[in-house]
């Protein structure tokens, strides 16, 4: 995944709801989510415009934002049995 830090902290966002019981920490997640959204949004658009591009447009198609590309770990599954 192309943003672990990111998607850890929504991942903690969602487990302190879970484990909270109150309903306005959901609230607390969406807030999180946007702002880190518009994060990652600019840096993604930092790094197209960067002298990384042509190498990071190659890791953007092999890699998923926030969570593992699941087809990418299918297709290595199938090439080792």
């Amino acid at each position: 995944m192309r943003h672990p830090f990111y998607a850890a902290y929504l991942l903690s966002y969602i487990a302190g709801t879970v484990s909270s019981g109150n309903l306005w920490t959901i609230s607390v997640f969406v807030g999180m989510a946007y702002v880190y959204g518009r994060a990652v949004t600019g840096e993604e658009v930092k790094l197209a415009k960067s002298e990384f591009r042509p190498a990071w447009l190659a890791w953007k198609e092999r890699t998923g934002m926030l969570v593992p590309r699941l087809s990418i770990l299918v297709r290595g599954v199938r090439r080792d049995a």
